[in-house]
C-alpha cells in the first residue's frame, strides 16, 4: 500500500495521520496516540 499510494490512491492509517499532521489538522500528540506505533510515527516526522 505504501508504494502504490500514488497509483492506486491507497495509504496506510499512519500515512493518513501524517497527512493530517502535516496539514495541521491534528497535533503531534494526537497523531502519536492514534498511530500504530508512537515511536515509529515520531521517527517518521523527523524525515519530513
Amino acid at each position: 500500500m505504501r508504494a502504490g499510494g500514488d497509483q492506486y490512491k491507497m495509504q496506510t492509517f499512519d500515512q493518513h495521520l501524517m497527512k493530517l499532521y502535516e496539514e495541521k489538522i491534528i497535533d503531534i500528540e494526537t497523531a502519536k496516540s492514534a498511530a500504530t506505533s508512537a515511536s515509529d510515527f515520531e521517527r517518521n516526522v523527523a524525515f519530513y
